[in-house]
């Protein structure tokens, strides 16, 4: 019995790394300089979900192949209107840094991908 419940926790164990490893991005890595990132740009609240219990960021990034990459912070930004760039594929300048919330990207400038 000891040993089924071993051979049941390390097979847990390796479906949550294999699991966890494909959800963030191995492209995109945390650093100090200004990155150039293509990919969507999706909301983090659905229609369903009151704000307050939100993630930490309203917006996220995902990169091409539809893998998170970071939640997105405009504050350096002045804008007008950033639902225009919802769910379409957008490139995105910014500082990636790593946080105790995830990964999130200060971004500085965006535009749409051709």
């Amino acid at each position: 019995m000891k040993r089924l419940s071993n051979i049941f926790a390390f097979a847990i164990f390796i479906f949550t790394a294999a699991f966890f490893s494909g959800c963030q991005s191995p492209r995109y890595k945390p650093t100090k300089e200004p990155q150039i990132m293509e990919g969507k740009m999706k909301c983090t609240i659905s229609r369903f979900t009151h704000e307050k219990y939100a993630k930490p960021y309203l917006y996220a990034f995902y990169d091409t192949d539809g893998n998170f990459v970071s939640y997105i912070d405009f504050s350096n930004m002045v804008m007008s209107n950033v639902e225009q760039y919802m769910d379409r594929n957008v490139v995105i300048r910014g500082v990636l840094t790593g946080t105790q919330d995830g990964n999130v990207l200060k971004a500085d400038m965006i535009k749409f991908s051709r």
